[in-house]
């Protein structure tokens, strides 16, 4: 391997490989290093006895032409390519309560119909809340100002407040918070709003095939590309020298030389020991404000995945491909009990994905994929190690409540917890969407993508982008923007002439 590159991706989760995409694009010469077997981190797949499951994200948000997805997959000419097929499932998302089951629909008048007819009396409210949503468009500047001044600094409970009486709808629209890892009292409005308007209200697309297809793809366009991608492979330093990024020292001790490092690592992790040592002088009191920052910031909460593979039942009613179970409208005081770090181990609102209903080439004939997913508090791995079957079986149970006679149809199971996501992903106490989007922790100078150092930038979900963090859009949105800023940087300040 070469000595030196133009730049060096750390990790090659969704955020990495996006960004080096876009740099091998530009015709740089690129170092992606992952330090597990496999590309996309929490956005992977696995297989067990022919069925492939997604081990974390089940799905993407935001593929619209003009969306983050739909603008990368414009850009690097994706979908549709060397058989990579991103196809919508209609519908996605449906909530079930004990009362009523709901169908999350495309448009907005038909969302409007959809909530009215359940809850009549708070019509007006539903419009003025979903026509708030769909009119976010925070790739745009004048929209983007407009909600961040009117709702970076409140709470989703407080605009539910403001627009429903009604507790049930406003639990019905908390249960959406799963994606976000919040109760309604903690997370921003603005994130919930992005969330709700690019994963909701335009999700559901899937790869066909599982999403190990989408980020093997990635990778191997990098190395087509002529970028050079090395697994099983941690970096120990990243090395500083004259107030700026100077390159990385891989476990084996291989010093390389980078005129840029973008890390998809967390901030503890990059700051901390990857930095340690080789802060100069120049920076060594940014860096220390910085890491002092960090000692005060909150990761999100963490999840079980129950994989299930079983025998399929032709007389069930094919529903959505994600399927929210909340009986009791108890969502919120679940989401607030787990940020708090109490384990729900009554599994009183999980979510069920169903993804072989969309794409029956992830299980064998006669035969489906069930993910079961609850947020989850990390605790401690003595703790999971102890409760593990006992809620897997809990889950099951609850489980049964919607998907007819599962016991008796079910032949694979598996589970992760959050000591599985932490030894797979790296990601802080397993965290599934990096730090907290809560109102403290908004703003993108709390975490911003460029950061002290000259050279460095953060390209995952850790990365606060002024919307608050986690999930696929946003982990890719992260990617793209980390390599418009090398580039910028590159060509500005190193010197490096960029054809664009």
């Amino acid at each position: 391997m070469r000595a030196d590159f133009d730049a060096v991706v750390i990790g090659a989760g969704l955020g990495g490989l996006v960004a080096a995409n876009y740099l091998t694009k530009e015709g740089l010469r690129i170092l992606l290093l992952e330090q597990h077997s496999l590309p996309g981190g929490c956005c992977s797949s696995f297989t067990r006895e022919s069925f492939i499951f997604d081990s974390g994200a089940h799905s993407l948000g935001s593929c619209r032409s003009g969306g983050e997805f739909g603008n990368i997959f414009k850009d690097l000419k994706l979908n549709g390519t060397s058989g990579l097929i991103i196809r919508k499932a209609i519908p996605s998302d449906i909530v079930i309560t004990r009362d009523f089951t709901l169908t999350v629909r495309e448009t907005l008048n038909d969302n409007v119909i959809e909530f009215s007819h359940f809850f009549p009396e708070e019509r007006q409210g539903i419009r003025r809340f979903f026509f708030e949503v769909y009119s976010c468009d925070v790739r745009a500047r004048s929209s983007l100002l407009t909600y961040v001044k009117k709702y970076q600094d409140r709470t989703f409970r407080q605009m539910l407040d403001e627009y429903f009486r009604d507790e049930r709808l406003k639990q019905v629209l908390c249960v959406f918070l799963g994606n976000v890892g919040l109760p309604s009292t903690h997370v921003s409005a603005l994130r919930a709003i992005v969330m709700l308007k690019e994963f909701i209200l335009d999700g559901g697309y899937y790869v066909v095939g599982g999403m190990h297809r989408l980020v093997e793809r990635l990778a191997a366009d990098v190395v087509k590309r002529g970028g050079v991608l090395k697994y099983q492979t941690k970096v120990t330093k990243i090395l500083v020298q004259n107030g700026g990024v100077d390159g990385i020292i891989l476990d084996s001790g291989e010093q390389v030389r980078a005129k840029v490092v973008i890390s998809g690592a967390s901030p503890s992790q990059t700051f901390g020991a990857m930095l340690g040592s080789e802060v100069t002088k120049t920076t060594f009191k940014a860096v220390e404000k910085l890491q002092a920052r960090i000692r005060g910031l909150m990761p999100s909460v963490s999840a079980v995945v129950a994989y299930l593979g079983v025998k399929r039942n032709t007389d069930e009613r094919i529903l959505g491909r994600t399927i929210w179970y909340m009986p009791s409208y108890d969502a919120d005081q679940v989401y607030l009990d787990v940020f708090a770090g109490t384990p729900d181990l009554a599994c009183r609102t999980f979510l069920a994905a169903f993804p072989s209903r969309f794409d029956e080439s992830l299980a064998p004939t006669g035969y489906e994929c069930v993910n079961l997913f609850a947020l989850a508090p990390y605790v401690n791995e003595a703790f999971w190690k102890s409760t593990k079957e006992q809620l897997l079986t809990t889950l099951l149970d609850r489980a049964s409540h919607i998907i007819q006679d599962l016991r008796n149809r079910l032949v694979i199971q598996e589970m992760a917890t959050p000591v599985t996501i932490r030894r797979y992903s790296l990601n802080d106490n397993g965290a599934m969407y990096g730090l907290a989007s809560t109102l403290s922790q908004l703003h993108s100078h709390i975490m911003p993508q460029r950061t002290v150092i000259p050279g460095l930038y953060l390209a995952s979900h850790w990365a606060t982008v002024g919307t608050g963090q986690g999930g696929t859009p946003m982990a890719a949105y992260a990617g793209r923007h980390a390599a418009k800023l090398a580039l910028s940087y590159l060509e500005k300040v190193r010197g490096i002439h960029i054809s664009v």
